[in-house]
């Protein structure tokens, strides 16, 4: 909102668990820092809840208060026109009162948005600027190498909708390998989506498999050591696995499957969730989003100066 004013044009903008991406012809990283850094705490707020305002989220929560206050007829067909009109007419009344409360309690959370503007200001949260680069950082790259994407907010109940059907069918697609670890010898490559709902070992039958995010290879080597009486951190990673595998069949696995997703976390997703339904999955994005800070962190960690 404030990028926008500063620069006198459009800024587009795409937001998702890890990241926030600007873009726009008249816009350079300075600007964005003058914002953050300068900029007084009073007029942030202001701006904070104009911008709610005048968000789609904002628009879309005012079309369903309206629809359920009467004022609007729940068969009407919604025009940008009409919401624009909407908008101005509903301006100081509880509708829109009623509607600026469902945002910020169910969409935006502008309190803490405020606050870590504070931390900024207070020093505890720092705001690094990693100048022009010429490659993108390791988590803005995934935005880039999305084969189309849109640089502009979307409705809050399609934007969960559509978070849960790319985490859907990101989890069913990805490839773990699996072990036994009773007979030591099984060792195969599998997408969730082909494993059976309580999937045993082809070879001795036991239920008790290990799946890991490793090669076939050293898997293999993992249980070879095994056998020799030594234990890896591998191996301790895939008898963790086969814990959970043994009494929650595919579902574990699909916990298992998560970025980051360790076999405590995924323990918490099971006991939470007793199916491969939303509340699952957002349970599993939910830890993703830590492991990540966790990386982050430790990442940060290994920088510091001896």
């Amino acid at each position: 909102h404030l990028l926008s004013e500063l620069t006198g044009g459009s800024v587009a903008i795409t937001t998702d668990p890890y990241k926030i991406v600007l873009r726009s012809e008249l816009l350079n990283h300075q600007q964005v820092l003058e914002i953050l850094r300068n900029r007084p705490l009073e007029e942030l707020r202001s701006a904070l809840k104009e911008a709610v305002e005048r968000s789609h989220f904002f628009a879309w929560r005012l079309v369903q208060v309206a629809k359920r206050m009467g004022v609007l007829d729940r068969e009407a067909e919604i025009t940008a026109p009409v919401v624009q009109k909407l908008q101005t007419a509903l301006r100081a009344t509880p509708a829109h009162q009623e509607a600026y409360r469902e945002v910020v309690e169910k969409d935006l959370d502008v309190e803490q948005t405020f606050r870590v503007l504070e931390k900024i200001r207070e020093g505890e949260v720092e705001v690094v600027d990693l100048g022009k680069r010429k490659e993108p950082t390791p988590v803005a790259s995934l935005f880039w190498k999305q084969p189309a994407f849109y640089l502009e907010p979307v409705a809050p109940k399609r934007m969960r909708a559509l978070i849960l059907a790319s985490a859907r069918a990101r989890l069913v697609s990805e490839v773990r390998v699996l072990a036994c670890v009773e007979c030591l010898q099984y060792v195969e490559e599998k997408k969730m989506y082909e494993l059976d709902e309580r999937p045993s070992c082809p070879l001795c039958g036991s239920r008790r498999l290990g799946m890991a995010d490793s090669t076939e290879e050293e898997v293999r080597e993992a249980l070879e050591l095994r056998r020799k009486g030594r234990s890896t951190k591998l191996w301790r990673e895939l008898l963790g696995s086969a814990k959970l595998l043994e009494r929650s069949g595919k579902l574990a696995a699909l916990a298992l499957a998560g970025r980051g997703v360790r076999p405590e976390a995924a323990q918490r997703i099971l006991s939470a969730a007793g199916e491969f339904g939303d509340r699952f999955i957002e349970l599993v994005v939910e830890e993703e989003r830590r492991a990540l800070f966790r990386s982050f962190l430790s990442g940060r960690s290994s920088l510091k100066p001896e």
